[in-house]
């Protein structure tokens, strides 16, 4: 009974050093966005909506100050379409992923071994070897796109 005890509380202990592993860099990005300081994020010169007043078009002090955003309608743009992009790759995740999951859970054929062993390939990369194989693959389209 103690080792089952001992398993728990290692395992609350690990979901827990997870958890905050996941959700304090959003924290922080959140805290860190009614700074005042409009060069470098990481130094508090204090608290202010200026950043979001600006998305929506009102006088703020970064309006005179800030060099980095042109208009509120490039602010809105970004905003825009970063939602589009959010959705889409959701929807888009959301239904290839049900549809494999319910097929590979349901259905025996051939190649199913193979098909799941495919599914632990992104877990097992590493995330600096997926991205510099993006940009190679994203280099050479652009290269070949012109």
């Amino acid at each position: 009974m103690k080792k089952q005890t001992l398993l728990g509380r290692l395992l609350s202990i690990y979901s827990v050093f997870f958890f905050v592993f996941l959700y304090v860099p959003v924290i922080l990005i959140v805290i860190y966005s009614f700074n005042a300081n409009p060069v470098n994020i990481m130094i508090w010169d204090g608290f202010t909506l200026d950043w979001y007043r600006s998305i929506f078009g009102a006088k703020t002090s970064l309006s005179d100050s800030s060099s980095y955003v042109d208009s509120t309608d490039q602010l809105l743009n970004a905003l825009v379409n970063s939602l589009i992009v959010a959705t889409s790759a959701t929807l888009i995740a959301t239904l290839l992923g049900t549809s494999t999951a319910v097929a590979l859970a349901r259905y025996r054929f051939k190649l199913q071994s193979f098909y799941r062993l495919l599914l632990f390939v992104p877990m097992l990369m590493p995330d600096i070897v997926l991205g510099i194989a993006l940009l190679i693959f994203f280099v050479w389209c652009w290269f070949y796109a012109r």
